[in-house]
């Protein structure tokens, strides 16, 4: 009886997708013939690439109701998400969606490489430059939307000036901006938002997947939009893959014409609904008769197909558990001894009174710990080699043998032996999987062992030298930097790393960091790589010290030469900086006043003559010397005479701009230069005449002058002093410089002559 009741209970399941399908109307047709669904078989190399990429990671659209959309508990759900969770069923692997990412930033971290696929994407020229995209799983027609305030717009034509709302980063954006460049375009964040933007009056129209549209209208309830215009577009959706993942878009192809016509119409229903008609026709009635009795023939064989595909599935949901544990330890770097002694239990509970031992090769490099059987005594822990029953060899991904699987008769084991069949064969599959899960541990160790001896080796190299070694990318955002930075500047690694390498450098470290990276060549130029370079920059501490460092950078260029780096080195030469500030302190400027001595004046002069040239504007030298200098050094001494040479060099420094060269000649006398004054010469001589007598007025003012000594009081001396200033006008570099210091030299002294503390101009009368 209970018989019955199943046999009924399975027949009654197997007529009900006939009536279903017989009266229903779906409101759209699936992409899928009527065709037989092939069989799913994956190659050798597909094997191998699912076995190395247990996790693959997806972008999914977080507002794309019905066909993907992040749920109130932040749960993603959909047709797409349903396809994925079958996707995962049968490859065998767990897709890992990227969270509290956008659509656009989906598409952007696809485009880098960041991610392996994208879900629920239609197929453009531009979106094929980077993805490859698998047969759809679903097509809609793209319609029109509107507030229902005008007559029906028909199709895109009738939208040119139009406000059309359309989600960003959607596919339908490149579509009317190349078929329908009039259409003006509002951009909304998703669905719900850009149907608003209709409902409000802002956007006179939508134009989207009807799917999605038909749904955020009825979730919304907004009952004054209306469908008013079909156009000649579908919207096809199809998974999409990164380009380096091209074995991944043959998986999923073969994956997705795996799935029947059935299970497409089921997902499809579930998500965008179908109305069903009640009441059987005539005809259909027929249909159901002939149906009935072909699977009443049928029915004794489905039966026999039944039990052996449960025992199929069994052992495909033990592989499956036992894949996932495995994939699980290696994610969480389990020590290689515990996984292959879990690939060992997990063979052995699926093969009664069958021990399974793991023996790996030894090679110069390394050497694997042999792996024993728990549960075993010490007696038993070997097995007879006389009791072998089958072995796998353990493959790296190259092809390299790594070790062996073996599986015995363990004899001790006298009730399992008894209870098992002696002619079953071993699970081949099993056994293959658990050899290619045990060559993915080995080598996954040997590559971390491998990693950690390089890191190891790596931090020796960089934390014993005294330079800072740093990694950027082609962004100038530093990727690695050496500790020795923490040393010098105080920053930690990870308050430098992932920051631009700008904020290392002062305003004007900036400036020259950015000219380099204007001169490097570009273009054309860069056929060949780039070189490095070497600059000299100040750099900023955490304690608010500034540091001088010499900078070796070099750029990292792939294969078509265009730069995706820099790497280089930095040495702190703040010593070095200070010290040739020194030397060039005392080569060129005056050690008791600071200001330029006799060859820097020399130079600057040589340059004001080489630009009243180009400029054809006048310049101007000026030779002054102080009145009754020597009668406060014999009188006062020689350290006040020095108080009163800073003090005038202080004042003489205030009366012109900070552009113009003050230097000290020799003794008490003093030359200033003014450069590209006047294309005139007497507007530029009414504007010496200022100058000096500004100078001189100032220099006519007391000199309050206070001497420290160490062992008595100071003393304080208020002399008075004042200027006789020679003049000399010169244009273009006609004349030496020895001429024009002997002109204005013979000036001051005729202002002497007359009496001194004057202005007395260079006139070639007076010579």
């Amino acid at each position: 009886m209970k018989s019955l009741r199943s046999y009924a209970f399975l027949l009654l399941l197997s007529i009900l997708p006939f009536f279903a399908q017989a009266d229903a109307k779906p409101n759209q047709t699936a992409l899928k013939n009527s065709e037989q669904t092939p069989e799913l078989v994956f190659s050798n190399d597909e094997k191998a690439w699912l076995a190395a990429h247990p996790i693959i990671r997806i972008g999914i659209d977080p507002d794309f109701a019905p066909y993907e959309w992040r749920d109130k508990n932040g749960n993603y759900v959909g047709m797409a998400v349903e396809y994925l969770q079958r996707l995962e069923q049968a490859m065998g692997v767990r897709f890992e969606i990227v969270r509290d990412k956008s659509w656009s930033e989906s598409q952007s971290m696809a485009k880098r490489g960041e991610l392996d696929m994208l879900s629920s994407m239609v197929q453009t020229p531009e979106r094929s430059q980077y993805m490859l995209f698998t047969e759809p799983y679903r097509e809609t027609q793209l319609v029109i939307i509107d507030n229902g305030q005008g007559g029906f717009i028909g199709d895109l034509a009738h939208l040119a000036g139009k406000r059309v709302a359309l989600e960003k980063g959607y596919f339908v954006k490149e579509l009317l901006e190349k078929n329908y460049p009039k259409i003006r375009l509002v951009f909304a964040a998703n669905t719900d938002e850009a149907l608003r933007l209709v409902a409000e009056g802002k956007a006179d129209a939508y134009v989207g997947d009807s799917g999605a549209a038909n749904y955020a209208i009825k979730k919304n309830e907004l009952t004054s939009l209306r469908f008013s215009g079909q156009t000649e577009y579908l919207s096809v959706q199809s998974f999409a893959v990164t380009k380096n993942n091209a074995e991944l878009a043959t998986i999923l192809r073969k994956v997705m014409n795996s799935i029947s016509e059935e299970e497409s119409e089921g997902i499809f229903n579930r998500w965008l609904g179908m109305r069903i008609e009640h009441g059987i026709k005539p005809k259909t009635l027929i249909q159901y008769g002939a149906v009935l009795a072909a699977l009443f023939l049928l029915f004794g064989y489905w039966i026999f197909r039944l039990q052996r595909e449960i025992g199929y599935r069994k052992a495909a949901e033990m592989r499956e558990h036992t894949r996932n544990s495995i994939l699980e330890m290696l994610a969480k770097a389990v020590p290689l001894p515990t996984i292959l002694e879990t690939i060992e239990r997990s063979v052995e509970q699926q093969h009664r009174g069958t021990r399974c031992r793991i023996y790996l090769h030894n090679n110069q490099e390394q050497q694997h710990p042999q792996t024993p059987s728990s549960g075993t005594t010490a007696e038993d822990k070997e097995p007879r080699l006389s009791d072998h029953r089958c072995a796998q060899s353990i493959q790296g991904a190259s092809g390299e043998v790594l070790g062996t699987l073996s599986l015995y008769r363990h004899t001790a084991d006298t009730e399992a032996v008894a209870n098992a069949e002696p002619n079953t064969p071993p699970d081949a599959l099993l056994i293959e999987q658990s050899a290619r899960l045990a060559g993915i541990a080995i080598e996954r160790w040997a590559s971390a062992e491998k990693l950690r001896r390089s890191e190891a080796h790596y931090r020796r190299l960089t934390e014993g030298v005294s330079d800072v070694i740093w990694k950027a990318d082609r962004d100038l955002h530093i990727t690695y930097i050496s500790p020795v930075d923490e040393r010098l500047r105080g920053y930690k690694a990870d308050e430098v790393v992932g920051h631009p390498i700008f904020e290392m450098f002062t305003e004007e470290g900036i400036a020259t960091v950015t000219e380099l990276m204007n001169q490097r060549p570009t273009g054309a130029q860069c056929a060949k790589p780039c070189g490095a370079v070497t600059f000299e920059v100040q750099h900023r501490c955490k304690d608010g010290r500034l540091m001088w460092a010499e900078v070796f950078s070099k750029p990292e260029h792939d294969e078509h030469g265009t730069i995706v780096g820099y790497h280089g080195v930095s040495r702190e030469t703040t010593e070095r900086k200070q010290m040739q500030d020194q030397v060039r302190q005392l080569a060129f400027f005056d050690p008791l006043t600071n200001l330029p001595n006799r060859r820097l004046l020399l130079d600057r002069l040589a340059q004001a003559m080489t630009a009243s040239k180009r400029s054809a504007c006048h310049g101007v030298l000026m030779i002054l010397d102080l009145d009754n200098f020597k009668q406060l050094n014999d009188t006062h001494g020689h350290l006040m005479g020095d108080l009163l040479l800073i003090e005038a060099a202080r004042r003489l420094t205030s009366c012109v701009r900070a552009q113009v060269t003050v230097a000290r000649f020799g003794g008490d006398e003093f030359v200033v230069v003014l450069s590209n004054l006047n294309k005139d010469s007497i507007a530029t001589a009414a504007q010496a005449g200022i100058v000096a007598e500004k100078i001189r007025t100032s220099l006519t003012e007391p000199f309050l002058l206070a001497a420290k000594h160490a062992e008595q009081a100071d003393s304080h001396v208020e002399h008075r002093c004042s200027a006789s200033i020679g003049v000399v006008i010169f244009i273009d570099n006609e004349n030496p410089q020895d001429d024009l210091l002997k002109w204005a030299d013979a000036a001051m002294y005729q202002a002497k002559a007359a009496g001194r503390n004057q202005v007395q101009f260079y006139r070639e009368t007076n010579a």
